[in-house]
């Protein structure tokens, strides 16, 4: 009797431990990019929006992306299911834009695919983005590491370290 309940205490400890390690992070906030905690090493800052909102659900991830290239501001608006099913649109020149994002085995990171066709022939692919999102220690910094590859006759690739600072908005 006393063994069966050593067992049964053991298995519950160890159930609820696996619980609480595999919770998943929450992006969830308003987010500024700090450009001088990120590294772009000969690479514009424009190629990475510097505002986000976003608003994560338990299966979904909805993001409001901001930037400012000089004069021109521009941005998207997008909902992802964290299921690592892609989500597909065509935006402007015929430009198809596919992505998605899925938790890392331990919950402690978002990865995130996204391709793009070339103008005017979306069947194709000529750019690929992957990036791993995870929060700081404290939670107060939204790290993106990204890697691009261009597949047309650039053949431009590089790496970034974004980091976003949490805004209290």
């Amino acid at each position: 009797m006393k063994a069966k309940s050593i067992i049964l205490i053991s298995m519950f400890i160890i159930l609820i431990v696996s619980a609480v390690s595999a919770q998943q992070i929450n992006l969830s906030g308003h987010w500024l990019l700090n450009s001088s905690k990120s590294t772009f090493e000969n690479v514009p800052l424009y190629v990475i929006f510097n505002k986000m909102t976003i608003a994560q659900k338990k299966d979904s991830i909805f993001i409001k992306s901001e930037n400012e290239n000089g004069t021109t501001a521009y941005g998207s608006t997008l909902t992802y299911p964290l299921n690592g099913n892609t989500t597909e649109r065509i935006v402007h020149d015929n430009l198809k834009d596919v992505g998605s994002f899925k938790w890392s085995n331990d919950a402690k990171s978002l990865i995130r695919n996204q391709s793009y066709s070339p103008i005017n022939n979306p069947k194709d692919t000529t750019q690929k983005i992957d990036e791993i999102w995870y929060l700081s220690d404290k939670g107060d910094e939204l790290v993106i590491e990204r890697t691009f590859t261009s597949f047309n006759r650039s053949q431009v690739s590089y790496t970034i370290r974004a980091v976003f600072d949490k805004q209290s908005k």
